[in-house]
């Protein structure tokens, strides 16, 4: 048996640091064992996020336009946020939070290298590389002027024939 449990998500603003998403359950529906892609299940138009259960997997799929995503609803406690770097050590604020149900969030204040989300599983740090990654720098090749290959010619096959060799009885009169 599998089970889709339909969400609506509800923004929280803190502190003009980030605008955290939490979900808020609106219906659920058991789903036919008989449908085998699991990932492919939307939601509808009135909910934005469906987390499916099955027996051994759970699949989170909606429309959403998040900076950062987690793999599950978390129980947020507090949020560290970085306020002075000096060489090795970093002093950060923390800003209670105490949210049940956080699947992820959008960052207002766009210069900080991380945000740090202290929750019940453990701690979770969400860099600036892990929102918008490095994109690499290409290279211009050298472009080189191609060669044309020769190609070999087809030649008409020479016969293997031996040449007919004169024996000593035959020539002589």
């Amino acid at each position: 048996m599998n089970l889709a449990s339909y969400y609506k998500l509800e923004p929280l603003k803190i502190n003009d640091v980030v605008l955290l998403y939490t979900l808020r359950r609106t219906k659920e529906a058991e789903i036919i064992d008989g449908i085998r892609d699991l990932e492919s299940i939307m939601p509808d138009e009135a909910n934005d996020v469906v987390i499916i259960e099955g027996s051994n997997e759970k699949y989170i799929n909606g429309r959403f336009n998040l900076d950062f995503q987690f793999s599950r609803p978390l129980n947020v406690i507090s949020i560290g946020v970085p306020q002075v770097a000096n060489g090795d050590q970093v002093q950060i604020t923390r800003i209670d939070v105490n949210m049940s149900d956080v699947i992820g969030g959008v960052l207002i204040k766009r210069d900080l290298p991380f945000i740090v989300f202290f929750t019940h599983d453990g701690t979770k740090i969400i860099s600036m590389s892990d929102i918008n990654p490095p994109i690499p720098e290409k290279k211009d090749s050298v472009k080189r002027a191609r060669k044309k290959k020769k190609r070999s010619k087809k030649r008409a096959k020479k016969s293997n024939s031996k040449s007919k060799s004169k024996s000593k009885s035959s020539g002589k009169s």
